[in-house]
């Protein structure tokens, strides 16, 4: 296959990959599950799916010494004369998806450990979904299940007191946390709507706090 056709295919796929929704079966999904060498995505072990950014904004974050955007016509042939400047902006992404991952060596190393101690994979998973595997293998050690015979099964509750699932080793110091506990745990969620949230700022940073489900105080 020539060099022009390798780029086409390439910038296809590309193209695919971009326009695709996520979560549905789709025509790249046959090579989204290929593995032919290990790999991990750096994105998507910092954020969730709702909170997952772009290289570009990962950058700013980071304060990056260099924030680079190519201006040019992604669909159109790359002109000889463009072609230093393409090299340009792309070994920039190169370079900053490297010290990205030298900043995450932490990170990197915890999600090793865990893949030692529970054999899950990790590398790829932010720490909301290595704790549900993490729970889902724990639950079928002890129940000798398969993960076929529980995918689907859900709570049978249909409300939930959050001073029954908040445990009692949550404690603070501070008199703000310490009233948000107290108003969590008066709290009763059901499932299917939206639930309790709550916005404030604690030493000059703002946070916020939420639960899914209908509020039933």
């Amino acid at each position: 296959m020539s060099p022009t056709m390798i780029c086409l295919s390439l910038f296809n796929l590309s193209k695919t990959i971009i326009n695709s929704t996520e979560g549905t079966f789709n025509e790249w999904t046959k090579w989204k599950y290929k593995k032919y060498f290990d790999t991990f995505d750096l994105l998507t072990m910092l954020f969730s799916s709702k909170l997952r950014v772009g290289l570009k904004e990962m950058q700013v974050t980071m304060q990056y010494k260099n924030v680079q955007e190519y201006d040019g016509d992604f669909q159109s042939y790359l002109a000889l004369s463009e072609i230093p400047k393409m090299r340009k902006y792309n070994v920039n992404d190169v370079l900053s998806t490297e010290e990205l991952l030298y900043r995450c060596q932490k990170d990197i190393d915890l999600r090793l450990a865990i893949e030692k101690e529970y054999g899950i994979q990790a590398l790829s998973k932010d720490g909301v979904n290595i704790g549900k595997n993490i729970i889902e293998q724990k639950y079928l050690e002890k129940t000798g299940k398969t993960v076929e015979e529980v995918k689907d099964l859900r709570s049978p509750c249909d409300e939930i007191p959050l001073k029954d699932v908040i445990f009692p080793i949550v404690k603070y110091d501070t008199p703000l946390l310490q009233n948000l506990l107290k108003e969590m745990k008066s709290l009763t969620v059901s499932a299917g709507r939206k639930g309790y949230e709550k916005h404030f700022v604690l030493d000059g940073l703002e946070y916020c706090v939420g639960v899914g489900g209908k509020n039933a105080a």
